[in-house]
């Protein structure tokens, strides 16, 4: 009997001991995507990209094949926002390519305001990720997801388009599911981004979160609800919406304060407040590990 108790107190002991395996993060490079034919429009990027992209991927522990979410950030850049997301996926045993697209371009934190790129720009970076995060030997091509904060939430967006799916989806990966957050949507309603939105918009499964008191829709997410109704009852089964009614635009919070954006109001031009909502992050991190999971089972 003793002899039982003994093992069972070395198995304790030396499980105690044993180092926690801990997520893993590389770098990842690579070139961007430009299809031999792109449409003139709004489909036309104003410069060719960068030769290269880089980008962070965090992988969950284990050596098989895991799921992954290409993450797009905001206006402002690469700013934790992507990095807390991505912890939360990696200790759900989804992996993430949380891409760079402003500092191949020259822009930093001087020049962002006039340097930026169009989002029809960054188009190229997002499929040249999806293309590379297929070809990695830990990554299941077959299971990918995107999702984008602002910036990113717009080109997110572009993503479950048909256009953009006719120009750059041929030989590129599939997207099993998309999660813009907070994009402008009159951009898509009736900004210059309108000629995208047809019938069969969007034409994967979409979780889109909105706060309530952004300054760039300007209207308690009306935008957005119009934006997930524009398609067919077919193409409207893959669209959710979730209205956080008391957050302000990027509710995590890294960055707060007010500033004003050209894009604001609708295109007027307006202040930007941003507040951190502890509730609203927490609870967009829970939408996102859930959705993943359920699209990229």
């Amino acid at each position: 009997m003793w002899i039982r108790s003994l093992v069972a107190c070395l198995v304790v002991w030396l499980a105690a001991a044993a180092p926690a395996v801990a997520q893993r993060t590389e770098t990842l490079a690579f070139a961007p995507h430009v299809p031999n034919v792109v449409p003139r429009g709004v489909l036309r990027p104003n410069a060719p990209p960068p030769a290269q992209i880089t980008g962070t991927l965090r992988l969950p522990p284990g050596t098989g094949r895991v799921p992954a979410v290409l993450i797009l950030h905001g206006s402002g850049g690469v700013d934790g926002r992507g990095h807390m997301h991505g912890q939360a996926l990696a200790d759900a045993g989804i992996a993430s390519l949380e891409i760079d697209m402003f500092t191949p371009r020259g822009v930093t934190q001087n020049n962002i305001a006039t340097a930026r790129p169009r989002p029809t720009d960054a188009l190229p970076d997002v499929f040249g990720a999806l293309r590379a995060m297929a070809a990695h030997p830990r990554l299941d091509g077959g299971r990918l997801g995107v999702m984008g904060f602002s910036f990113g939430g717009i080109l997110s967006t572009m993503v479950a388009t048909a256009p953009v799916g006719g120009t750059y989806g041929p030989r590129s990966p599939a997207v099993r599911g998309v999660m813009p957050f907070y994009p402008p949507c009159y951009l898509f309603t009736e900004g210059p981004l309108a000629g995208m939105i047809g019938s069969r918009f969007p034409r994967m499964p979409m979780l889109m979160l909105v706060a309530g008191r952004d300054d760039y829709d300007a209207d308690g997410g009306e935008s957005c609800r119009r934006l997930l109704a524009a398609g067919d009852p077919e193409a409207q089964r893959n669209a959710r919406l979730h209205i956080h009614p008391n957050a302000t635009h990027a509710w995590e919070g890294v960055r707060t304060g007010s500033f004003f954006d050209r894009s604001a109001a609708r295109g007027r031009g307006a202040h930007v407040t941003i507040q951190r909502d502890p509730a609203a992050t927490a609870d967009s991190i829970a939408r996102t590990v859930a959705f993943f999971r359920e699209v990229l089972r």
